[in-house]
């Protein structure tokens, strides 16, 4: 199952802010939430426990965190692999890798390591 088509310009519109650390994601009880325009996004990924096939799931919330609509992706689908990128870049905003890379680089320079 593709991403449906009514998402799909919102999508692509997400992934270079993602990417380049620009979308405030947060982590959230199950996977991670930005918060945009006056809704709440939300990305999870996971096993179907029927069928053990990885999934990444999208969520549009409402401010108070209803769940408006959702959809997932499955590994294999033609979208997987771009779905898998926003949620790694939305996983390592919301965990806070890029501010800790960039103090493990300035403590190196400090040391004198470049």
């Amino acid at each position: 199952m593709p991403v449906p088509s009514s998402y799909r310009d919102t999508i692509a519109a997400l992934r270079a802010p993602t990417a380049s650390g620009d979308v405030a994601w947060k982590t959230h009880e199950h996977g991670f939430v930005a918060e945009i325009a006056g809704s709440r996004i939300r990305l999870w990924d996971g096993i179907h426990e029927e069928t053990s096939v990885d999934f990444i799931a999208f969520g549009l919330l409402d401010q108070n965190g209803k769940t408006l609509d959702s959809w997932y992706i499955d590994d294999g689908d033609e979208d997987y692999l771009p779905m898998t990128r926003l949620l790694i870049d939305a996983r390592r905003t919301a965990l806070g890798v890029p501010d800790r890379l960039n103090a493990i680089l300035s403590a190196l320079s400090a040391l004198g390591g470049s």
